[in-house]
């Protein structure tokens, strides 16, 4: 059985085939009237510390969207949803933020407008409105900065044990998201307590190197309601809606998941005088009810994680996005774009 670091180097050295030109052209033309979806969350400098697995640096985004410019028809969502076969002569896509980090203004806006892509930013409206951190966001700071090689976490919630914080890079944050899945897993009306717990667990243990969390001036800062509002004036952005609570909306009731819905869309629709129409599920959790909801509160659209193209046609409020992170090498962007690792991933 392949362990992590070796399926790490077989994807590494699959990409590099099917990044290659002749690849690129035969996917290219097979997927020519389809649309690809990416998923980004934040952007930092280059020299800025990484605490996450959702943070790619700005020169690898700079040379994504380069790419992007030279080879595909950059869309809006709107176009997207509005494309027909007939009208694409080149494969879309659609760069997506989901969370709604400052970085998202600062540092990615610059690098779309160098190549007039567009793209939509799904914002949680919680975090704006509370200036808060998301929890799991408090766990990647931890994890890093108290620089703990183990932690043991028994007797927080069922099931948790020591953890351990080894290597660095791809498989250090292998580690954080063993932790962070695990909270994932947690009664949802107890879930910020216990990640509150096991920040003091983080905190108190003797090996630990002191640390503080704070909501701004960090990666992880959440955009400020005026930035909301100023980012909907700009020409290549679109503002959509990702929950107010950021709670996974399956996990809780019915009645809560609606409140958070609509909370959210009169917020956004408050601060930038637009319709708000487009959605995405808070880890891509999602219901037939939930789906249900959104159309009764007038969203036309919604994105989710699973990967995959989408074409004129497909189900609007079940939109396959293909997530980047700060290990997806320019071989592997290329390669994923091309939806072959995606199928073989299907077929093993």
């Amino acid at each position: 059985m392949a362990t992590g670091k070796s399926m790490r180097w077989i994807k590494a050295a699959a990409a590099s085939c099917l990044s290659n030109s002749l690849a690129q052209r035969a996917a290219f033309r097979l997927h020519r009237t389809k649309t690809l979806f990416l998923m980004y969350h934040g952007i930092a400098h280059d020299a800025e510390e990484i605490e996450s697995s959702t943070i790619v640096r700005e020169g690898a985004f700079r040379r994504q969207m380069e790419y992007l410019k030279e080879n595909f028809d950059c869309l809006s969502i709107e176009e997207a949803l509005d494309r027909t076969g007939h009208q694409a002569k080149r494969l879309g896509v659609v760069v997506t933020f989901d969370d709604g980090y400052q970085n998202n203004l600062k540092i990615a806006l610059p690098i779309l407008e160098e190549g007039g892509i567009p793209a939509i930013i799904y914002v949680t409206t919680g975090n704006v409105c509370e200036r808060q951190l998301f929890w799991s966001d408090k766990i990647w700071i931890a994890a890093r900065r108290s620089a703990l090689a183990r932690i043991d976490l028994t007797g927080i919630s069922n099931g948790f044990g020591e953890y351990s914080f080894l290597g660095t890079g791809e498989q250090w944050q292998d580690c954080v998201k063993r932790l962070t899945e695990d909270i994932k897993r947690t009664d949802p009306s107890r879930r910020e307590e216990i990640a509150e717990e096991v920040l003091i667990r983080f905190r108190e243990s003797p090996q630990a190197k002191p640390f503080d969390i704070n909501v701004e001036d960090n990666v992880f800062t959440p955009l400020t309601a005026d930035q909301v509002s100023a980012l909907t004036a700009h020409p290549l952005i679109t503002i959509g809606s990702h929950s107010h609570c950021h709670n996974l909306l399956n996990q809780i009731p019915l009645r809560q998941a609606e409140e958070s819905i609509r909370k959210s869309k009169e917020i956004l629709e408050q601060l930038t005088g637009k319709r708000v129409e487009h959605f995405s599920y808070p880890n891509g959790n999602l219901t037939p009810d939930i789906v249900t909801l959104l159309k009764d509160a007038g969203f036309k659209s919604a994105v989710s994680i699973p990967p995959g193209f989408f074409k004129y046609g497909d189900d609007p409020y079940f939109i396959k996005r293909i997530m980047v992170g700060p290990y997806t090498t320019l071989d592997m962007f290329k390669a994923r774009l091309t939806g072959v690792l995606e199928l073989a991933s299907k077929l093993s």
